[in-house]
């Protein structure tokens, strides 16, 4: 962002993009008839409307695997690239198999591998050495 490559927004593809509006409209009627007589009546529309246009492929580095990079607020690069095809399985609720590499600033590179096939909550986490097993969350 210092260099100017990027603006605040943080697009890299000056492809993005997009609009939003939004409208509501509120109205309370509220009637009283003697002490103990209350009619009140509330009624609401809201509209929304969003259109995003993106490249959300994160092929634009390397078409084969897949690269994704940005930069956070703090101007740290980070990227994430699929260095084994992921895979998930017809009846899974996981990623079966397959790495992405993951380096974020500084820190030391990151590895995800998502094991040998198995249908399961498990992948594995390899930083700087140690292995932690990690779950997943349904995909």
């Amino acid at each position: 962002m210092r260099s100017g490559q990027i603006d605040r927004f943080g697009a890299i593809d000056d492809m993005e993009g997009g609009t939003t509006g939004r409208y509501n409209i509120s109205v309370d009627y509220h009637f009283t008839e003697g002490y103990d007589h209350d009619f009140v009546v509330q009624a609401y529309m809201s509209s929304y409307d969003f259109k995003l246009y993106s490249n959300f492929t994160f092929f634009l580095e390397d078409s084969v695997n897949g690269v994704a990079t940005g930069v956070n607020r703090n101007g740290v690069v980070n990227t994430c690239e699929i260095t084994s095809a992921l895979w998930k399985e017809i009846g899974c609720r996981f990623i079966t198999h397959g790495t992405i590499l993951i380096q974020a600033g500084k820190r030391p590179d990151m590895k995800l591998d998502y094991g040998d096939g198995t249908c399961d909550p498990v992948a594995t986490l390899f930083v700087d050495g140690q292995t932690k097993e990690v779950r997943l969350k349904r995909w």
